[in-house]
C-alpha cells in the first residue's frame, strides 16, 4: 500500500490496525495532530476489512484489497442494472460496463487500500432505488433511504453527484415538485442523519483542531470556487482527469459531442460538473476523487457512442465493441497507473523480504500490516 497516495492508503491501514489492537469500534485515525481519535466519513470500510482479518486472521493489505474489489465487483452489477433501467438497447449497456471496466482510475483504486469502492457502491445503490421508485415496495423504498444515509455518511464527496442526479430525475423526469412529499420524504432522514453523524464527530472530541481552528480554512480547501472557476489549473487537471482517468482512450471524450436529445444525459453530465465545481480544490489535489463521479461521465459517453451504432448491424456493433475493448486494454497497459502497479508489486516484494530479515516495530511491520 506504498504506492500512489500512499499517505491514505496507509492511514486507513493504520485505522484498521489499531481497530484489530484494541477493539473494533476503536476510532484511531492518524491525521497531522493529536488527539487521533478523530471521526470523519463513517468507517465502514474499515470495520469490515478488521472483521475480515479477525475471522480469517489475514493481513490488513490483502484483506483490505479484497474487500475493496469486492465492492467495485458489486458496483459492477449496480452499473448493468441501472444501465438497464435508462437505456433501452443492449449494445449501449454492454458498451458502459465496458468503459467502466476497462476506465485506468477504476482498474487502479479498486485495489487499493482505501473507502472509494465502498462509498461508490452505496451511492450506486441509492442511485438504482431512485430510478426504479415506480416499482418500489416499502422495502425497497426504506433500502434507497438507508443506502443514501449510509453512501453520505461513508463519504459524502462521493455521494453528491449520486443525490443530484437523483434530485433531478425525480423534479425534471419524473415531474415531481422540489418540495412533493415524495421528495421531503426521501431526502429528510437522509439530511437528518448527516447532521447527526456531524454532531457526533464535532462533540465527540474536545480538541478536535479540524473542527475548531481549521474550521475557517475549511472552505478553501474542500472548494475554493471562486477562485478556481478562472482558474487554468483546475480546468486542465480536470480535462487531464477525464480523459486520461476516466476514459479508457482519450479520443472518446470527442463522442460527448454527437448531438443527443436526451433528458437523462443532461441530467448525468450536469451532476458531474457541479460536483466537480463544488469540490473544486480536493479534484486538484487527489485525482482520486475522480472515481466517486466519473461513471456519470462514461454513463453519458457510452450513450453517444450508442447513438452512432445503434441502428447499425449486430456485426458492425460488436465489432465496434471488440475495438474498444482492444485499444482500452492497450492503452491501460501504457497508462502511468499501470506502472505505478508494477511498481507496487515491486515495492510489496522487497518489503516482504526486509520484514523476514528483521525484527522491527510492529506498528510499522508488525503481523497484521
Amino acid at each position: 500500500i506504498l504506492e500512489h497516495h500512499a499517505f491514505r492508503q496507509t492511514q486507513t491501514a493504520s485505522n484498521i490496525f489499531w481497530r484489530l489492537k484494541e477493539g473494533l469500534f476503536s476510532n484511531v485515525s492518524p491525521v497531522s495532530l493529536p488527539p487521533w481519535q478523530m471521526p470523519r466519513e463513517l468507517p465502514l470500510y474499515q470495520l469490515i476489512v478488521s472483521c475480515i482479518c479477525k475471522l480469517f486472521d489475514l493481513r490488513i493489505e490483502f484483506a483490505s484489497r479484497i474487500v475493496s474489489i469486492s465492492f467495485f465487483y458489486a458496483s459492477c452489477v449496480l452499473v448493468h442494472r441501472i444501465s438497464t433501467k435508462i437505456h433501452k438497447e443492449k449494445i449501449t449497456r454492454i458498451i458502459l460496463l465496458t468503459l467502466f471496466s476497462l476506465s485506468p482510475v477504476y482498474l487502479f483504486w479498486s485495489r487499493t487500500c482505501m473507502i472509494e469502492s465502498t462509498a461508490l457502491f452505496f451511492s450506486l445503490l441509492f442511485m438504482f432505488q431512485v430510478l426504479r421508485w415506480d416499482h418500489n415496495s416499502n422495502l425497497s423504498t426504506k433500502l434507497c433511504i438507508v443506502a443514501g444515509i449510509i453512501a453520505s455518511l461513508v463519504k459524502i464527496t462521493t455521494f453528491i453527484p449520486y443525490c443530484l442526479v437523483s434530485f433531478f430525475y425525480l423534479t425534471i423526469k419524473k415531474n415531481n415538485s422540489p418540495m412533493s412529499g415524495k421528495i421531503i420524504s426521501l431526502y429528510t432522514p437522509i439530511i437528518i442523519g448527516i447532521i447527526c453523524w456531524f454532531i457526533y464527530c464535532k462533540y465527540s472530541v474536545k480538541d478536535d483542531f479540524i473542527y475548531t481552528a481549521a474550521s475557517p480554512e475549511g472552505y478553501t480547501w474542500i472548494s475554493n470556487l471562486h477562485r478556481n472557476v478562472l482558474n487554468p489549473t483546475f480546468h486542465s487537471t480536470l480535462f487531464w482527469e477525464v480523459t486520461f482517468l476516466v476514459m479508457p482512450v482519450s479520443f472518446y471524450v470527442l463522442f460527448a459531442f454527437i448531438p443527443d436529445k436526451s433528458v437523462l444525459n443532461k441530467i448525468f453530465i450536469t451532476s458531474f460538473f457541479i460536483t466537480v465545481f463544488i469540490f473544486s480544490n480536493l479534484y486538484i489535489v487527489h485525482d482520486y476523487y475522480i472515481y466517486g463521479s466519473g461513471i456519470l461521465v462514461l454513463i453519458f459517453i457510452s450513450s453517444k457512442i450508442s447513438t452512432l451504432i445503434k441502428e447499425k448491424s449486430k456485426i458492425f456493433q460488436y465489432s465496434i465493441l471488440l475495438f474498444l475493448l482492444i485499444i482500452g486494454v492497450l492503452n491501460y497497459i501504457t497508462n502511468g497507473y499501470f506502472i505505478l502497479q508494477k511498481k507496487d508489486i515491486k515495492l510489496h516484494t522487497l518489503l516482504v523480504n526486509k520484514v523476514s530479515e528483521i525484527k522491527g516495530n510492529p506498528i510499522i511491520i508488525g503481523s497484521y500490516l
